[in-house]
């Protein structure tokens, strides 16, 4: 199934990585926001050295990996509290993975 078929919006989800400063994995927590531009919206914060981890819903009670999350960059810099995630369905359809 499509993730956008898997989770609505305001659904909660998790995105887990290992920061530059961290010895274990952070998990922060937020809610789906939709699909722009290619990227799943979430309000979950990606932090520094965060990006590259995985983004998970729930579905039927069990975790479903939906995206990898990456950092949005402009010319000031980093975007913060701005989180997005590459789908996941996505990389599977365009055979990236």
């Amino acid at each position: 199934k499509p993730n956008t078929q898997i989770i609505r919006r305001y659904d909660k989800v998790y995105a887990i990585g290992y920061p530059l400063w961290s010895r274990l994995a952070i998990i922060t927590e937020g809610r789906f926001q939709g699909k722009e531009s290619g990227f799943l919206r979430i309000t979950a914060p990606i932090i520094y050295g965060n990006s590259g981890g995985g983004v998970f819903a729930s579905a039927k009670g069990k975790p479903v990996l939906i995206g990898i999350s990456v950092r949005l960059h402009l010319a000031g810099g980093p975007v913060p509290h701005m989180g997005l995630a590459v789908d996941v369905q996505d990389l599977v359809n365009r055979r990236i993975l």
